[in-house]
């Protein structure tokens, strides 16, 4: 089988290059209907989480999420610099993290947002 063929034969059966464009769709998507909140589609899972389950060990979170640590660092700084998720000392190793008042409140319009889409 030539190199071409494999390609062919990828583009219709790769589960992973075809989902790829979509989930970007998705991402553009949701990131457009969320605008108005300033949040991104990469940062109300984060949220939604920390409401659900409370305060969580950032190891854990970043598990949930399925995100490396660097992206979830990332997401987790920006949503702390607005006040919308804090850390948290457990044990002198362990950092917590957790959903505030402000992060709440910033879900509501999130909520009804999502509905429409």
């Amino acid at each position: 089988m030539s190199c071409f063929q494999s390609i062919e034969e990828m583009r219709e059966k790769c589960i992973c290059l075809n989902l790829r464009p979509v989930t970007r769709l998705m991402t553009r998507r949701y990131d457009e209907a969320y605008a108005s909140t300033a949040l991104r589609s990469t940062q109300v899972p984060i949220l939604f989480f920390l409401m659900l389950n409370g305060e969580t060990q950032m190891d854990a979170l970043g598990d949930e999420m399925a995100m490396d640590k660097s992206t979830l660092s990332r997401n987790f700084r920006l949503l702390e610099a607005r006040g919308l998720v804090s850390r948290s000392d457990i044990d002198g190793r362990t950092v917590g993290a957790s959903i505030t008042a402000a992060g709440q409140a910033a879900l509501e319009p999130v909520c009804d947002i999502w509905r429409d889409i």
